[in-house]
């Protein structure tokens, strides 16, 4: 393998321009091809062979009217909420509504301002329309007028509500950009790394939509395999850039330097993906679909996430060429022998690794 990756590591990097736009090419198509699939993401968990699951089933089987997903409204006036006119002609409003089965009498706090009432719908969140959602937020609308604070979750909410900024991901960016500068004390070796990463991402997560269109993969999947991808596509790309400096530091010329890299550490990272990916599988076993599922979905993420470092890291690593190196490293002759900056570099993790 190591002879392979050596290969695809020289040629990627005597074309780079070639392999990034080949790869942006890739992914709009991919993007394209998700869109004429049907790509989309299923909100129905089924729990496979459980007692659960099979009461879910007997109850869609015979009682479909009280088999849908709900939606919750709470209200709360500081003068009370039990007999408020506009809260009772607001409950009224919504059971009417299309596929409503049902509203429960409302539930009054023991101090009387808060209470709440559940909204049982005859369909899924999956088979109902942003109308339906819609539709509650008009019902309840007139109620700040009348001093009544309202607010709804549940299933049928959620479903059409807008996704909140995925802050965790955004942070683990910023974190990624940060460390991985100190460690380089190169800005560009930040950008190599990841850059190639969230490309890397994003191909992993069209792969993952084009599969959809075929398989039913749960809405929560992409949020975990975006987490679980971003970490290992960083890692993988880290690894490389940091080989890549050690050769350059030995006195490999870029274009060597890149396919020496991928063929020691390509290597690592390609059975790393591997790995990663039977193990995630492994949560097939469960017998539980939509633990399956997600696992099916992080396993797809993380393979191109690995698979892309190997063909992309060093296209972009002949485009940046020494200016991966520190400031002080980069002014000096292609091929010099930087042996005292090597053993300077990394001294206490080997000084760790030499006293273990």
């Amino acid at each position: 393998m190591s002879g392979m990756l050596a290969r695809v590591g020289a040629s990627a990097a005597r074309r780079p321009w070639r392999v990034v736009v080949g790869l942006v090419v890739l992914l709009m198509l991919l993007g394209g091809v998700a869109g004429g699939v049907g790509a989309g993401y299923s909100d129905e968990v089924r729990l496979g062979n459980t007692d659960s699951q099979s009461a879910s089933d007997l109850l869609t089987e015979r009682f479909p009217a009280a088999s849908g997903d709900t939606a919750t409204l709470v209200f709360h006036s500081d003068e009370g909420v039990a007999r408020d006119p506009s809260v009772e002609a607001a409950t009224a409003e919504v059971a009417q509504q299309p596929d409503v089965g049902s509203v429960t009498p409302l539930q009054v706090s023991p101090d009387g301002t808060t209470g709440y009432v559940t909204v049982l719908y005859t369909e899924r969140a999956a088979d109902l329309s942003e109308a339906h959602l819609n539709r509650l937020e008009q019902a309840v609308e007139p109620l700040d007028a009348a001093g009544v604070e309202a607010s709804m979750r549940g299933p049928v909410v959620d479903r059409w509500r807008e996704r909140p900024m995925p802050v965790g991901e955004v942070v683990g960016i910023l974190a990624a950009v940060i460390l991985v500068t100190l460690l380089f004390r190169s800005f560009v070796a930040t950008v190599v790394t990841v850059g190639s990463a969230l490309l890397g991402l994003a191909l992993g997560n069209t792969v993952l939509a084009v599969v959809s269109g075929f398989v039913d993969i749960p809405s929560v999947a992409p949020t975990i395999a975006i987490m679980l991808g971003l970490g290992a596509g960083v890692d993988y790309a880290l690894f490389l850039v940091a080989r890549f400096r050690t050769r350059l530091r030995a006195g490999d010329d870029v274009v060597t330097a890149a396919a020496n890299a991928n063929s020691a550490t390509g290597t690592a990272i390609i059975t790393a993906g591997a790995i990663v990916v039977v193990s995630i599988c492994g949560l097939y076993v469960t017998g539980i679909t939509i633990i399956g599922r997600m696992g099916l979905a992080a396993a797809i993420v993380v393979a191109v996430a690995a698979v892309t470092t190997v063909v992309l890291v060093p296209a972009a690593l002949r485009l940046a060429g020494r200016r991966v190196l520190p400031k002080a490293e980069r002014t000096l002759p292609e091929g010099t022998v930087i042996g005292e900056a090597e053993g300077k570099e990394g001294s206490r993790a080997r000084a760790l690794a030499t006293a273990v």
